[in-house]
């Protein structure tokens, strides 16, 4: 299966390659990201909170909520090799503010800030061995991508450097 989001469109899809088909859900509120959730179903992300999602059954239940400053949303996301969520956000007001940020959400639905000063966080991945995290801002002025490194144990990371600027 592979799975997509129509942000602005709040839907999240499901392709099925050997068949041919996409399913779609409609979501509450924008959907921003997805994943795949070890105990079945998916984790979501919609503007400011984090959900579970039945795709057969179309729930939404949520799972944590997230207290962000005003004007900014979720955004994308990737999960660590201990399971846990890392999100982040842009500011959709389009001005030249960097309130967007990464976040960590632990297990138990705790919000951790890991790192500030984004203008829009997308992109995020783990080098193969889960010890280098790398993460984008995608907003025109800045297009640089970010190496740092990862404590998978704690969930931490450190020693952010330039991978990448295309700007």
């Amino acid at each position: 299966m592979l799975y997509w989001v129509d942000i602005h469109g709040r839907e999240l899809h499901r392709y099925h390659p050997a068949r041919n088909c996409d399913d779609a859900v409609a979501a509450p509120d924008l959907v921003t990201f997805c994943a795949t959730h070890a105990n079945g179903g998916l984790i979501v992300a919609l503007r400011e909170r984090i959900c579970h999602v039945d795709f057969a059954a179309q729930a939404f239940r949520t799972l944590s909520v997230a207290r962000l400053p005003e004007g900014v949303r979720l955004n994308d996301g990737t999960i660590d090799p201990a399971g846990r969520l890392l999100i982040g956000t842009m500011d959709s007001r389009g001005d030249r503010s960097t309130n967007a940020a990464l976040y960590r959400v632990d297990i138990d639905g705790r919000w951790q800030m890991m790192l500030d000063g984004f203008r829009t966080v997308n992109g995020l991945c783990f080098a193969p061995d889960g010890h280098t995290l790398y993460v984008s801002d995608s907003h025109p002025a800045v297009r640089t991508i970010w190496a740092l490194d990862y404590d998978v144990r704690r969930g931490t990371a450190s020693g952010r450097r330039v991978f990448v600027a295309t700007h």
